[in-house]
């Protein structure tokens, strides 16, 4: 029996296209993009813009002819768009096409040759034509209420030569705006640490606009728009990763035993809970593969792992010690006679950093070490220390990635963890770029911060107290926007701009933020708002502060310096050498 489709069934398809867009179709003058002000604020990161320049370095500088490299794919973009009518609506992927222009920009302005930039900036800005009937407008237009800055700092073909020339011209109102200035600082110091010729810069580019590609599925009815968004981004469809895993292995296994195997994974996936269950089998990739992925989860997983090949193994051997170390990482409740409360206080510090790729190297060697607590100890003390250390010297994803892959070799290889060499341990290379990081003028608002300033404030009592990570705050001491008085006597704007959000001025508190107390003079913001009205503070860092009569650029720098040192001290790194007398 043939199915005629309905009036209804024929409008809905008609209102849909998909097409397989490269970046010089996509900013053309067939299309003129809007974010609608609902949408959700710019929130890439930086490492979100460095992993994307790392993934189009790989592609770009393949050793073939340009017209041979393949095309990189970044996914999918929704549009609102009418046939025929240039004005799209994005319902998703703005983070793609907002996080391409900045990278653009970037490139335009690191590039000298005149005739490039222009060719880059008609991707950015469309000149008005009148034989084209084309008008002078941005391609891509931001939410209203970030549109002036965007355009100022990224759209502009002098935004940011206008802003390194006066960084204070350009007013930051929100959390996107901050995210956009940091993201092309990010790319910019990119391009300087991979070394870039003008070569090197001038093929990225060319690499960017012709062969990156985007599929930009549009619909002319709104509601369509958003049904089509759901499906793309449907939460459930990860789960049959772990469903089709089940089948394939429990139907290599022997008819009476598959009772018993059957229970046992779903005891695994009880255990754990769905989504965490799911979450386990990309980690599970990651310990095998020990590389980054290149392909789905699940064909990797077939790959590397081979759960088919021997399913009972796969489940007593690999399935149960995996997924029990895991969960005693989720639930902090690893069990033991000794070292208990040292490792539950191990994964608590883990957890601070902002990322979750240290669970599968913590899974691998706890999976291989179940009955040694003292060895689970003393690996999770100087992976913690290491992780933290990375975050402390900004390492994108990939590097990232790649070391804890060469520490999974090292487990599976036995190979001694804790020799020099071994990337576990931080090195004197890894102790420069730390000192590095931490000595940026605008570390505040970076997700490092926090979890480097409770390491810190651990140092400093001996690591003999328990912070309560959760209820800590990070505060200014020089305020972000000073209007009192005795702030704007003692800085200057470039003061100001070089010390505000440096590490030496901040600190931890447990009160809550007050915006009325931000701007007293030092000697009453110390006492009533970091001491919380006089009373001594259980931070050793916000106690150490009454050291100062005053507070002043020169203090901030040795503070800064005395901060760095007690981190590398926690470290079992080297200090750095320096006059900190006043503020040790």
């Amino acid at each position: 029996m043939t199915t005629i489709p309905t009036t209804q069934d024929t409008q809905l398809v008609s209102s849909i296209s998909a097409d397989k867009l490269a970046v010089k179709d996509i900013f053309s003058d067939n299309y003129l993009f809007t974010i609608p002000n609902y949408q959700r604020p710019y929130s890439w990161e930086e490492e979100h813009c460095t992993q994307l320049l790392d993934d189009l370095h790989t592609f770009a500088f393949k050793d073939e002819p340009f017209d041979e490299l393949p095309p990189y794919f970044l996914g999918s973009a929704v549009i609102i768009k009418r046939e025929h009518i240039r004005n799209a609506q994005i319902v998703d992927g703005q983070q793609r096409l907002t996080t391409l222009t900045i990278l653009l920009s970037c490139l335009r302005f690191a590039i000298a040759d005149r005739g490039h930039k222009e060719t880059i900036s008609e991707f950015i800005f469309q000149k008005g034509n009148k034989l084209k009937g084309t008008s002078a407008t941005y391609r891509l237009r931001t939410r209203t209420r970030d549109q002036e800055f965007f355009n100022a700092l990224i759209q502009e073909e002098n935004g940011l030569a206008n802003y390194f020339a006066k960084p204070d011209q350009i007013g930051i109102k929100n959390d996107a705006q901050s995210q956009m200035m940091m993201n092309a600082k990010a790319l910019l110091d990119e391009f300087k640490r991979k070394n870039y010729t003008q070569d090197q810069l001038e093929l990225m580019v060319t690499y960017i606009i012709q062969k990156c590609v985007i599929v930009m599925v549009a619909s002319t009815d709104e509601d369509m728009a958003f049904r089509i968004f759901n499906v793309l981004n449907d939460r459930g469809k990860d789960l049959t990763i772990a469903d089709i895993l089940k089948s394939e292995v429990l139907e290599k296994i022997e008819e009476e035993d598959q009772s018993t195997y059957t229970e046992k994974w779903e005891d695994c996936e009880t255990k754990l809970g769905s989504n965490h269950f799911k979450n386990f089998f990309g980690y599970l990739r990651a310990i095998y593969a020990k590389k980054k992925a290149e392909k789905s989860v699940i064909t990797e997983i077939r790959e590397y792992v081979k759960p088919t090949e021997n399913p009972k193994s796969f489940v007593d051997n690999v399935l149960i010690p995996f997924t029990n170390a895991y969960h005693h990482i989720l639930q902090v409740d690893y069990k033991a006679i000794e070292h208990a409360e040292i490792i539950n206080g191990q994964f608590r510090k883990l957890k601070r950093v902002g990322h979750t790729d240290w669970i599968p190297s913590a899974i691998f060697f706890m999976a291989r070490h179940v009955n040694a607590p003292d060895k689970v100890k003393d690996f999770l003390l100087q992976l913690e220390r290491t992780t933290l250390g990375m975050e402390a010297m900004k390492t994108s994803l990939n590097e990232r990635l790649e070391r804890y892959a060469k520490i999974n070799t090292r487990i599976e290889n036995c190979t001694d963890l804790y020799i020099g060499g071994s990337e576990l341990m931080l090195s004197s290379a890894d102790r420069t770029y730390i000192i590095a990081s931490l000595r940026s003028p605008d570390l505040y608002g970076k997700r490092l911060v926090k979890p480097i300033l409770a390491r810190i404030e651990e140092e400093m009592n001996d690591h003999s107290i328990t912070i309560h990570y959760g209820g800590l705050n990070i505060e200014h001491i020089l305020p972000q926007t000073p209007i009192d008085h005795y702030w704007n006597s003692r800085f200057t704007t470039d003061e100001k701009l070089k010390f505000t959000n440096s590490l030496g001025n901040l600190s931890l508190i447990t009160v809550r933020k007050n915006s009325q107390a931000k701007n007293y003079d030092f000697a009453k913001k110390i006492n009533t708002y970091f001491r919380e009205d006089g009373k001594a503070s259980n931070l050793a860092m916000v106690n150490r502060l009454l050291d100062y009569s005053e507070w002043k650029g020169e203090y901030i720098e040795k503070r800064n310096t005395v901060l760095i040192n007690l981190l590398l001290r926690s470290f079992g790194l080297p200090e750095i050498i320096a006059d900190v007398q006043k503020s040790s």
